[in-house]
């Protein structure tokens, strides 16, 4: 069965766009996107993304790649969520982390977005910037700096017609999921108080 499935992925691996590392060319995070979009069409495991996607790197991100699988490397990497944070960390633009940072200080939910619609809008852009291994630390200040990050920006984003309902509910000193509880309750009352 395994052999069946290496033979169906041949094929597969041509439609993976090459990548160079160039600054010009298709950003890191998209590669990614494209790259996982095919290997979810031919039900790769990690194990098998992490060995194919590097066949199709070019130039600089071949040479990482090489630097990566060389025996003398004293930090091997096996796992492909590891590989693929130090890939992404090694190519991605400077300027792209910026927009997204402006992006997450600037989300606003939009009119007919529930709460837990733009809680997920949220939190998806959030780790786009910060990575996914921020966003689900468990280290107490990891989690401090998280909670004040999204907290801030979820509260800057909220709706207006939600706005008076949440400020007279929401605890001085709540947390993150506190606020968009809160934010889902009083969404519900809102949302009640049209129906009549």
């Amino acid at each position: 069965m395994n052999d069946l499935k290496e033979l169906v992925a041949i094929p597969l691996r041509e439609k993976i766009p090459h990548f160079s590392g160039r600054l010009d060319g298709i950003l890191i995070i998209d590669w990614f996107k494209q790259a996982k979009r095919v290997a979810k069409g031919g039900n790769w495991s990690k194990e098998q993304m992490k060995r194919y996607f590097p066949e199709r790197f070019l130039e600089s991100a071949l040479s990482f790649q090489e630097n990566l699988d060389d025996p003398d490397n004293p930090e091997s990497v096996t796992e492909y969520n590891e590989w693929k944070d130090l890939i992404i960390k090694e190519f991605k633009d400077p300027s792209e982390n910026q927009i997204s940072k402006n992006e997450l200080s600037e989300i606003k939910q939009k009119a007919n977005e529930r709460v837990r619609d733009f809680r997920a809008r949220l939190e998806k852009l959030f780790a786009k910037v910060y990575n996914e291994k921020l966003f689900h630390s468990t280290n107490e200040d990891m989690t401090v700096i998280r909670n004040d990050i999204l907290k801030n920006a979820f509260e800057l984003g909220l709706k207006g017609e939600l706005l008076p309902g949440y400020e007279k509910r929401v605890p001085v000193n709540a947390d993150y999921p506190t606020c968009v509880a809160t934010a889902t309750e009083v969404e519900k009352v809102t949302a009640g108080r049209k129906k009549f």
